[in-house]
């Protein structure tokens, strides 16, 4: 189940998926987490219009679409881009560190790219987010793989990510095999990695 937030009245009508992250998040970074462990984004203000999805003006993020291309600075340096990850299936995680059940994951992640890493690139977004936060919570799950920042939610937007944690699965061509919402496991990541051909 995928969370759909109200959108600003001034929003309605054309306005960039960036501006919609940045309506619902600022001044705050306090979550809810819904029955399914997405954590939908703080509440725009009073007296504003609901939209029934802001994002409905962008190609719907769809199996078999090229997944949207990005290249954005990576936390340990350099750049972190999509097109450097073709050839091997690829997991886009998106994160952020404030988010609690992006933090109860990490250790399911960390544990599973250690064991198909030789498959499978894994890579975390860290989305709405600073570096100096993130670095520290890493550190202590032992997350090795490569991490992109999108302070500014960016990328998310692009990949109509509504909520976090969102997990992205991109064939070694770069098109979309599926998508899924809220805090993974081992289980359901074990199951992931068998439908993307790494199991």
């Amino acid at each position: 189940m995928r969370i759909v937030l109200p959108l600003a009245a001034s929003a309605v009508g054309g306005i960039a998926a960036t501006s919609v992250w940045a309506a619902l998040t600022v001044g705050t970074k306090a979550t809810q987490a819904s029955s399914s462990g997405i954590q939908s984004f703080g509440a725009p203000a009073k007296g504003s219009k609901a939209a029934s999805n802001p994002f409905a003006g962008l190609p719907k993020l769809t199996s078999g679409r090229p997944a949207p291309a990005f290249s954005i600075p990576g936390l340990a340096g350099g750049r972190v881009s999509l097109a450097s990850f073709r050839g091997k299936p690829t997991v886009l995680n998106f994160f952020a560190s404030w988010c609690p059940n992006c933090r109860a994951e990490l250790g399911a992640f960390s544990t599973i790219s250690k064991k198909y890493g030789s498959k499978v690139n894994f890579v975390g977004i860290d989305t709405n987010d600073s570096a100096s936060k993130v670095k520290g919570l890493l550190a202590s799950e032992k997350i090795t793989y490569p991490i992109g920042l999108d302070p500014s939610a960016t990328i998310a937007s692009k990949y109509q990510v509504i909520g976090l944690p969102t997990t992205v699965f991109v064939s070694p061509t770069g098109t979309i095999l599926g998508e899924t919402f809220g805090a993974q496991t081992t289980t359901t990541l074990k199951s992931w990695m068998a439908r993307i051909g790494a199991g």
